[in-house]
């Protein structure tokens, strides 16, 4: 962190909110995950209301990293997605799911949306973020986590930006 601090660099988190949700289905909103409409959650620390998991998750690491000495430094996502296939046991890992979560992500990106506590600051880095993930070690989920090959075959192209392919 001193080092980042030192150069200015951003400090670059894998954020994924399938995982959370996958392990408890009952007690987080599959809408809340999926950037969905939803009645949100407020964080009982900072009172901060959050519409997603995703920018609780990077909210979450700043505070971490601020609570070191380190407020200084920005926090972007690199990677995220969403499992667009599963074992039987894997709730929510649907190519639908899948193409959702990443069409708004995706309209976040495009429009600089901050999160909560730095709403001037687009957490979304996403230079390699919308890949698929090979070192995910569960039962079936590696392949198609993400937007990478079996999930772009599937979920289809959508354009270019930022001289990223981007598809849903």
């Amino acid at each position: 962190l001193q080092f980042l601090s030192s150069t200015k660099a951003p400090f670059w988190i894998n954020a994924y909110t399938y995982f959370a949700y996958k392990d408890d289905p009952s007690g987080i909103s599959l809408d809340y995950a999926l950037f969905n409409p939803n009645a949100g959650m407020v964080d009982p620390y900072t009172k901060l209301c959050y519409d997603n998991m995703l920018y609780a998750q990077v909210d979450a690491t700043i505070i971490a990293i601020t609570r070191m000495g380190y407020g200084n430094i920005e926090v972007k996502v690199s990677k995220t997605g969403w499992s667009s296939k599963g074992d039987p046991n894997e709730v929510g890992a649907t190519l639908e799911n899948a193409a959702m979560y990443n069409r708004v992500l995706l309209r976040r990106h495009l429009g600089s949306e901050g999160t909560p506590l730095r709403p001037s600051v687009g957490p979304l880095g996403l230079g390699r973020g919308l890949a698929n993930v090979g070192f995910i070690t569960c039962t079936y989920i590696g392949p198609d986590h993400g937007m990478g090959r079996h999930a772009m075959e599937e979920a289809g192209y959508i354009g270019t930006v930022k001289n990223h392919v981007a598809w849903f």
